[in-house]
């Protein structure tokens, strides 16, 4: 990006991987990556496999419209296009529900269809010379929205508080605001919210039947939609505080 102080990652040299190390790089250990990085490879997913280098200034324009810089950088294919369609569909599962729900199951991005990511990794400590049991470095990453992506999107919280660790729990709320939010501003249609029912038509969750899932599996796939449901009609709602909201007849 053309920056002072930028990094570039850590890969170590091939003829010197142990057979474990291809275990432990396959889910993100034994090598270090930016964010910009990441968003740079995540969004060529979302540009049918091609890799457009990020830049924090495309161009530079005088005020006599004379061009004084311009970027060099070049876009490239880096996967197939058919490649990068199967990794969107892997990554919009992550938010699929239910009893086999995704790593991002619980969150909601109003109006919008995502798919993304989530990462959870114990924080390398210096000292100990060995991976930390209690520090973690939780994050998400996705694009939005998934069937046409125009962002690319990556949170990452460092030694989360309070509890909670993993990137679904932690970074995913994040993602979700910026992405809904970003998105409204860009423009970008979405699904048409409108207002939430009356209040005579909120019930409370220990209120239903449990044994109506209805045509549901589970009982908690039924309140798992209908929350979905709710927050689609309402967006303000928070999906771990939400009552379950009935449909009008």
């Amino acid at each position: 990006i053309e920056l002072p102080g930028e990094q570039v990652g850590m890969l170590r040299n091939y003829t010197k991987w142990r057979d474990v190390d291809f275990a432990t790089m396959a889910f993100g250990y034994g090598i270090t990556v930016t964010p910009i990085q990441i968003a740079g490879a995540v969004a060529a997913f979302g540009n049918d496999g091609v890799y457009n280098p990020p830049r924090i200034v495309d161009e530079i324009v005088a005020r006599d419209g004379r061009v004084l810089y311009r970027s060099t950088a070049e876009p490239r294919r880096v996967i197939k296009a058919q490649t990068a369609l199967d990794m969107r569909k892997m990554m919009g599962s992550v938010f699929e529900s239910g009893k086999m729900c995704g790593t991002a199951g619980s969150i909601i991005v109003p109006g919008f269809v995502c798919g993304g990511k989530t990462g959870t990794a114990h924080k390398w400590d210096p000292t100990a010379k060995r991976y930390s049991e209690h520090n973690y470095l939780s994050s998400f990453i996705g694009l939005a929205p998934i069937d046409n992506p125009r962002l690319a999107i990556v949170v990452l919280v460092d030694d989360p508080a309070g509890g909670d660790y993993y990137g679904g729990k932690v970074a995913g709320p994040v993602f979700a605001k910026v992405a809904s939010e970003s998105l409204r501003y860009l423009g970008v249609p979405g699904t048409s919210l409108q207002c939430g029912p009356a209040i005579p038509n909120v019930y409370l969750l220990d209120t239903l039947p449990p044994d109506d899932p209805g045509p549901w599996k589970t009982l908690d796939g039924k309140l798992d939609a209908l929350r979905r449901e709710a927050l689609l009609a309402n967006p303000l709602l928070s999906f771990d505080q939400l009552l379950v909201i009935k449909r009008r007849a």
